[in-house]
């Protein structure tokens, strides 16, 4: 009988921090409560209880979560670097161990690159890795072509 309150404060438990976060925390573990509350409630021993508690709750969560992250897409929130993505930038400095810097809106950002650029090149900033922008080299005739100043 005590195995059958255990299992149904875990249900309870789980139901309650998956309605507060709404993230897909702990379902799982719900579902996984019912399967060994079922269990005991058939008088099967704890031992088993506890397996199918940890076999459903895997499985469900390796079966459902790819399949509810689909439905559940957390939206992207721009920031003002994303507004410079596939812009043309004038390096600062040489590029040394893949960094550089360029200016952007009175602001030097440092950038990622690949490639042996000097001073002066120009590089097209293609995302943003935390406080660093990543970028590629542009080619001379692209620069040429919009005519931006040297």
């Amino acid at each position: 009988m005590e195995w059958i309150i255990v299992w149904a404060c875990v249900v309870a438990l789980a139901i309650v921090i998956e309605v507060e976060t709404c993230g897909l925390v702990s379902s799982w573990f719900a579902c996984g409560g019912l399967a060994a509350l079922l269990l005991a409630a058939l008088d099967v021993s704890w031992e088993w209880q506890i397996v199918a508690f940890v076999c459903v709750s895997l499985g469900t969560f390796l079966v459902f979560r790819p399949v509810a992250k689909k439905f559940m897409k957390t939206p992207t929130i721009p920031t003002n670097a994303d507004a410079n993505f596939g812009k043309k930038f004038k390096l600062l400095a040489d590029v040394k161990g893949g960094r550089s810097t360029v200016k952007v809106n009175d602001v030097v950002w440092t950038v990622l690159i690949d490639g042996d650029l000097k001073t002066g090149d120009f590089v097209i900033l293609k995302d943003v890795s935390g406080n660093k922008y990543i970028a590629e080299c542009a080619k001379p005739e692209s620069v040429k072509k919009e005519g931006d100043k040297k």
